[in-house]
């Protein structure tokens, strides 16, 4: 078994779509042979002639959108990645991203597996976006869902995106995770801890701190004095800058997420728009922490998580203030909830990945 795999995420695990890359790569090289395409953008239009370790070329556009260069280099990429489909007749392709599948050459785009990771976006709650951004989004999910009816099979994330997408021929591929160990030696929790994980680079995750440090952590400073809010994630250089707050504390890029997590009285996931399905979810979860979580993070996990079980969902800015003052007042109270979340999310192991993608690789290719 050969198979192509193109990705514009790199395959170091560095953050949240980066780890489903990875957990995708190290499955399919369970299965078979695998040769990977990084298509990402970079200064130059340029694609690889050789093979590097772990048999990964690179292909790099230095324009996007749909100007007369950026097509002229799309086109390009096609035109490799046809040659290659020629030349090492792979039994079947997968891609990262139904976008990504546009560099597929027509006549190949029947052998496809498209992770629809992401595929249906939103924009920001109240009214904030631009009519470029509103304009910009139509046209992006519109093409989205023209090229789900275009290739071989659909993977999709979240079940609210599995009603959504069109397509003959599609399967559930849950979001996933590397367990901790339930043995680890656990630190105590520090009381009024509060963590948020995410790539801060990440719209989403911005504007979700900043509307939780603008709404609800005064608040929280009056209901629970020593209250601390933790930022774990990669950033630019200016974001911590925006918060000049002695209990607002920007950490960037830790080395151990485990130890962070174990330290936190309270994890949260105040994410309103976006796309795909919430990962620091199920991270949080399995690594055993109260949560609260908006119903837009919590959406694409509704069917095994439900609120006040194994976890607690709030909207409004009194649900935040009451859900977060109630676990960071009462820790051990919501130890059960943590508890009963850990178990629920057991599914969402990585290692539960190879069943679902050798399922549906061996159904594509006796189909053809």
């Amino acid at each position: 078994m050969r198979i192509l795999f193109i990705t514009p995420t790199g395959v170091d695990g560095a953050f949240g779509s980066s780890m489903r890359t990875v957990y995708i790569r190290d499955t399919l090289m369970e299965i078979g042979e695998v040769h990977t395409v990084l298509y990402q953008g970079g200064s130059d239009d340029s694609r690889d002639r050789e093979w590097r370790p772990g048999m990964i070329r690179e292909a790099r556009y230095s324009r996007s959108g749909f100007s007369p260069i950026a097509l002229r280099q799309h086109a390009g990429t096609r035109k490799w990645i046809g040659e290659l489909i020629q030349q090492y007749e792979y039994d079947v392709i997968v891609v990262r991203y139904l976008s990504t599948a546009s560099v597929i050459p027509g006549h190949a785009r029947r052998l496809v597996i498209a992770d629809a990771d992401d595929a249906i976006k939103t924009l920001p709650p109240g009214g904030g976006a631009s009519a470029k951004q509103h304009a910009v989004l139509l046209a992006r999910n519109f093409l989205t869902l023209i090229m789900a009816r275009l290739v071989g099979h659909l993977w999709y994330v979240s079940p609210l995106d599995g009603r959504r997408l069109p397509g003959r021929s599609k399967s559930l591929l849950r979001n996933v995770i590397r367990f901790p160990d339930d043995g680890r030696p656990r630190p105590a929790a520090i009381r009024g801890r509060i963590v948020m994980v995410g790539l801060m680079s990440h719209e989403p995750n911005r504007h979700g701190l900043r509307w939780f440090v603008a709404q609800v952590l005064p608040a929280l400073r009056e209901l629970a004095p020593g209250v601390e809010l933790h930022v774990i994630g990669a950033h630019d250089p200016a974001f911590a800058l925006e918060f000049a707050s002695d209990d607002v504390i920007v950490r960037g890029f830790v080395s151990d997420l485990t130890v962070e997590y174990d330290k936190a009285t309270l994890i949260i996931a105040p994410i309103f728009f976006g796309g795909g399905t919430q990962i620091k979810v199920i991270d949080a979860l399995a690594h055993g922490r109260p949560l609260v979580a908006s119903t837009f993070a919590h959406a694409g996990f509704a069917d095994d998580l439900h609120d006040r079980q194994h976890l607690l969902v709030a909207e409004k800015r009194e649900e935040w203030v009451d859900s977060c003052a109630s676990i960071l007042l009462g820790p051990e109270a919501a130890d059960p909830m943590a508890r009963c979340g850990h178990r629920a999310v057991a599914a969402y192991d990585c290692r539960n990945m190879l069943t679902p993608i050798r399922e549906t690789i061996d159904t594509l290719v006796n189909r053809q």
